[in-house]
């Protein structure tokens, strides 16, 4: 499974894409992870968006656990982002309330987009769903560290 799934619907999703990986990257001193490059999909009702971005493997883990704990407790947040200085991915995925509500923030940000690299554009998604849509995300980022 070289793929994970953050959200799928009719017409909306959220997908990571697996284009390489480097593994016994250093990312401190003496300290080695996997690194994935990845092409980030997001497409809503308005736009479509494309992204090759770096994700360290530790990071996913710790996603992964903090989802799980999400799930079982329906309390608390999970947080993912590609583990770099500027940050050009967060995403939170957190209970809302205790009926089993759940929401999605994602937050994209590209630095240096005009020719004189400064500035950003700043995209910002957000998507409410129930605890159903965990099960689906636990499985699909499981089967890809699994497997990667």
């Amino acid at each position: 499974m070289n793929e994970f799934t953050i959200l799928q619907d009719d017409n909306e999703y959220l997908q990571f894409v697996l284009v390489k990986t480097i593994k016994n990257y250093e990312y401190t001193p003496n300290n080695f992870t996997s690194n994935y490059i990845m092409n980030v999909s997001l497409k809503s009702d308005l736009y479509k968006l494309d992204l090759e971005l770096e994700f360290y493997r530790y990071n996913l883990i710790t996603f992964l656990d903090s989802l799980k704990s999400l799930y079982s407790t329906l309390n608390g947040e999970a947080h993912l982002n590609n583990g770099f200085y500027d940050n050009d991915v967060m995403l939170k995925v957190s209970s809302v309330g205790n009926l089993g509500n759940i929401e999605l923030d994602m937050q994209i940000i590209r630095y240096g987009i005009n020719s004189n690299f400064s500035g950003e554009d700043k995209i910002l998604f957000i998507r409410g769903m129930d605890q159903t849509y965990l099960t689906l995300l636990i499985t699909s980022l499981t089967d890809f560290l699994e497997s990667n």
